[in-house]
């Protein structure tokens, strides 16, 4: 029942970096996943896992209006 915690973090280059428990680094291109992130929602996967946003990094390449 526990859940794995990634933490997602747009780049400068305009791609999302996944932190897999804060070590594991993979970068991730799913359109679902990247409008998630930018309305501030946490996505559940069907994993189970949660996919955390970094709202430091939230506007550090692009902005939504």
């Amino acid at each position: 029942m526990s859940k794995n915690s990634h933490i997602i973090s747009p780049t400068k280059d305009g791609s999302w970096v996944v932190q897999k428990n804060g070590s594991d680094n993979r970068s991730i291109q799913t359109k679902t996943k990247v409008e998630a992130i930018i309305i501030g929602k946490v996505i559940s996967l069907r994993s189970g896992d949660e996919w955390i946003i970094d709202e430091t990094a939230k506007d550090s390449h692009q902005n939504k209006e």
